[in-house]
């Protein structure tokens, strides 16, 4: 175990050196922080954001939490 902010640290990289297939997440622009954050503030109810995608090399299983979701 070790804290979180050690994290980046450890896996500090070269993205230059890294083949495209290798690279799972791209570098945050801290630039871009105060637009997002203005955009969530500013539509409290209704804002979207891209989509995640996660790349897991191994087994995984899905479980919902519900059977559906939200009544529309």
């Amino acid at each position: 175990m070790c804290p979180l902010r050690l994290i980046p640290k450890i896996f500090l990289f070269d993205e230059d050196d890294l083949d495209p297939e290798l690279r799972a997440q791209r570098v945050l622009n801290k630039g871009r922080i105060p637009a997002l954050s203005s955009y969530i503030v500013d539509n409290p109810d209704d804002y979207v954001f891209s989509a995640l995608t996660a790349s897991v090399d191994g087994h995984m299983r899905f479980a919902p939490i519900a059977e559906q979701g939200p009544p529309a």
